[in-house]
Formats: C-alpha cells, sequence, structure tokens
C-alpha cells in the first residue's frame, strides 16, 4: 500500500501524518473546519458568553509542527503511569470549595460573590429563568488553581460550557476550553476538554503561560477522533493524557505529549 504524507494547518500549526491512499481516506467522512479559535480575556465588568468555535481536524496526529518550526509528539503512554501522577480533584460538589475559600466566596441564591485581595467583590448571577436561551448561565466555584492566585469556574450555558480562570487579586477573568491544571514550575497550564458526543464546545487542549500573573495562549489544538478525558504532567515539559476513542467499542487510550520549546 503506498503511503501518502498529508500536510494539515491549525492557526499556525501545521501537522504532519501520513495516511493511506487517496481512495481509502475518501471512503471515511470528514467533519468540515469552521472558524479557528481566537482566546478571549474577560475583564470583571463584562459577562461569560459562551464557548467559541473551533477548527476541527481531520485526523488523529502524532505530530504537532508549530509556525516557528518547533514541534510537540505524541506518543503512546501506558496506564500505570497515568496512575502515578497527580491528577484534579473531580468532586462537583460547590458547597465543598466555598468552605475551603474561608470567607472569600459565597453562594447567595443565584449569586456567587468572591472577595478579591484588593478588597472589590465580584459578583456572578446565575440566569436560569429568562426565556432566552442566549442569556441562559450558570457559575459553579471549584475552588483555587492549585499553587497559584486564580479561581477556576465552571460555566454552564444552554448547550454548551466552558471555564473560568479568575485572578484572586484583581478579578480579571480568562475564557478556557476546559479545565486546567497547572505545570511543576507553575509557569504554564494546559486546559483540556472531552466533548465527543454533543459536540457543543471544543474538543482539545490549549497550553497557557502565565507572564506576570497574566495567562497568555500559547497555542490550541482542537481533535476529532478521540477527547482528552483528562490531562497529568509527567514533569515541566510533558503530559499523559487520558484519550476517549467513541468507536463501536468504545475505548480508553493513554498518550505523551512532549510540549515543544
Amino acid at each position: 500500500m503506498n503511503l501518502y504524507p498529508i500536510l494539515l494547518t491549525l492557526g499556525g500549526i501545521s501537522l504532519i501524518s501520513c495516511d493511506s491512499s487517496p481512495q481509502e481516506i475518501a471512503k471515511t467522512p470528514a467533519r468540515s473546519p469552521t472558524a479557528a479559535v481566537q482566546p478571549k480575556v474577560l475583564h470583571p465588568a463584562s459577562s461569560a458568553t459562551a464557548a467559541p468555535a473551533a477548527k476541527v481536524l481531520r485526523s488523529e496526529t502524532d505530530t504537532i509542527r508549530l509556525r516557528n518550526g518547533s514541534v510537540a509528539r505524541l506518543t503512546p503512554a501506558r496506564e500505570a503511569e497515568f496512575a502515578r501522577l497527580n491528577g484534579i480533584d473531580t468532586d462537583t460538589t460547590e458547597q465543598k470549595y466555598i468552605q475551603l475559600a474561608k470567607g472569600r466566596a459565597q453562594r447567595r441564591s443565584d449569586q456567587l460573590l468572591l472577595t478579591l485581595t484588593n478588597g472589590r467583590t465580584l459578583t456572578l448571577t446565575n440566569n436560569i429563568t429568562d426565556p432566552d436561551e442566549e442569556k441562559h448561565v450558570v457559575y459553579r466555584f471549584r475552588g483555587p488553581l492549585a499553587n497559584s492566585d486564580f479561581w477556576v469556574l465552571d460555566v454552564t450555558r444552554w448547550e454548551s460550557g466552558f471555564v473560568l480562570l479568575i485572578n484572586q487579586h484583581t478579578g480579571r477573568r480568562t475564557r478556557l476550553w476546559g479545565r486546567p491544571v497547572l505545570a511543576p514550575n507553575g509557569t504554564h497550564f494546559v486546559a483540556f476538554n472531552s466533548d465527543m458526543e454533543a459536540g457543543y464546545s471544543p474538543n482539545g487542549l490549549e497550553v497557557w503561560s502565565l507572564e506576570s500573573g497574566i495567562p497568555m495562549l500559547r497555542w490550541n489544538r482542537v481533535v476529532n477522533t478521540w477527547g482528552p478525558e483528562e490531562v497529568r504532567w509527567l514533569n515541566d515539559k510533558t503530559l499523559i493524557i487520558r484519550q476517549y476513542y467513541p468507536d463501536s467499542t468504545p475505548q480508553i487510550k493513554y498518550a505523551r505529549l512532549l510540549l515543544p520549546q
């Protein structure tokens, strides 16, 4: 069988893989791409909006080539390796995290009140009664991002959702695709989201750096054939990903992602 190299590009990220002949590729339907994602930073006075659309890739790849020529490689990993690493707290009980905030987070009916270190109070209000579906929003407090000066909130819209990262000092808000996990050295973090079934939110990974306490998007990647169910840091440069493949017989696999220099 002849193999043909294929080059795909996403927002400055070129992906190199090798697939079977064009005749075989044509037998497998692929989702048509939509607009590329741009990161959004929301200031305290603004309100959260639905997660943006994201460009869909047509195939799983093992090499991610960035615009500057650097490369991130995706290779198989073992479940035992993933299990040895620290993961996020998956408890969704908001009251638990409010209690751990020691008075700086309060729930008053539909309002979530967060007391910033600058003395201001940031108020986020749920809206579940408005007949306009576009205005539907629910905020859930998920406590601090471990070893950082940020709070994490889950935000649910009518048919989608995203995560807000809130600076505890200034109230500055940054919208993420999914739950963030800080690297061991504290200089960057990855946000991940798996939405292979409904497809209402981006299914993939984002890598952010922290410069003077401000999150800056380094790159993001939407995948089409598997969902990142959870991501853990092996070290400051390497991720281990728990992947969900929604085939006729769903499978769980593990992959190691080496971040580019």
